[in-house]
């Protein structure tokens, strides 16, 4: 079996609706047949800052992210530290099998993405409805799901743990075992399904997909899920567990806000619905400050703005705290 060396960030089946005739097609429910990977889409890269026009399938991936070594020796100290009781008959099977081995997480990757979560975000995207508490709740697990399966979260906790002498498959089994620990998923999803959430529409496609699409600043979630459509999750404000409201427009200000957060915990690129809002984007200080910021700056714990470090930390904190 060979290993997965290219792992999407943002699944193709959801970028390409940055494409105009995949999106027109998409609202009519008229995609059924049409490949996702295959669209073209505006792709504004960060570090280069080139604007480039490419497939879905070659835009927002890195390699490797979900490949992890497991050493003989990392093996035993893992065995050791969680399952004590297991250790010495782990030390007997492994004198059958003594090689380094590689854990290869895609399989995990793809059932986070065949999960309801993210066909109800495809179809509140489609509808511009959210209907009942059942689909705020699975919006509510994309939020979570998708930040955990992100390059960034992998990426920082990866560095994190590597000072520690923690090993990344290490980082792996927590994650698997978080994400099917429901004491984990109240604890997270809990307060952000009862706060007050609010997805505002817009006649053009103002909105572009970062490589890191679901941020907080200060106690507000905010999540591109469309061209034309943000969330906005007000976590100081209470809110209904069936409710979510819809608005024409956005103002200035929330949109400066938007876009303020999305530039500034961008990494590997912006992909756009049209060329002209990217060039307004490209030409932006915020644009040209983040760019110099990545330039000096590699490790992904220095990358991301301090509100999203804590939400990462709070993770970690819970996640041992279960175990």
């Amino acid at each position: 079996m060979s290993l997965t060396k290219k792992n999407h960030i943002n699944p193709c089946f959801w970028t390409a609706i940055w494409n105009k005739d995949y999106y027109d097609k998409f609202k009519a429910d008229n995609h059924i047949n049409i490949p996702s990977r295959d669209q073209l889409l505006y792709f504004l890269e960060s570090r280069s800052n080139k604007t480039l026009v490419d497939k879905a399938e070659n835009i927002h991936y890195e390699k490797g992210l979900g490949l992890a070594e497991i050493k003989p020796e990392k093996a035993k100290e893992f065995c050791k530290r969680h399952f004590p009781e297991k250790y010495d008959s782990f030390i007997k099977e492994m004198q059958s099998h003594p090689e380094t081995l590689w854990l290869d997480f895609e399989n995990h990757f793809s059932i986070i993405e065949t999960l309801p979560s993210y066909s109800v975000l495809l179809k509140t995207i489609q509808t511009h409805k959210v209907l009942t508490t059942e689909d705020k709740t699975w919006l509510t697990l994309f939020l979570l799901n998708h930040r955990l399966r992100s390059h960034v979260f992998i990426n920082a906790m990866t560095e994190f743990y590597k000072k520690l002498g923690i090993e990344k498959f290490e980082l792996f089994w927590l994650l698997k075992w978080s994400l099917a620990d429901p004491r984990f998923l109240i604890l997270e999803t809990s307060k952000i399904l009862q706060s007050h959430w609010t997805i505002y529409t817009t006649k053009n496609k103002i909105f572009p997909l970062s490589d890191n699409p679901i941020n907080r600043n200060k106690q507000t979630i905010i999540a591109t899920l469309a061209p034309d459509m943000v969330l906005f999750v007000n976590l100081k404000k209470d809110g209904e567990p069936n409710k979510v409201i819809f608005k024409k427009g956005i103002s200035w200000l929330k949109y400066r806000t938007y876009k303020r957060l999305t530039i500034s915990n961008t990494i590997k690129g912006l992909i756009f619905y049209d060329k002209v809002t990217l060039e307004k984007w490209k030409s932006s200080k915020w644009w040209t400050q983040r760019r110099e910021f990545l330039s000096k700056n590699k490790e992904y714990n220095k990358l991301i703005v301090k509100d999203g470090l804590k939400e990462l930390w709070e993770i970690d904190s819970i996640t041992n705290r279960l175990m």
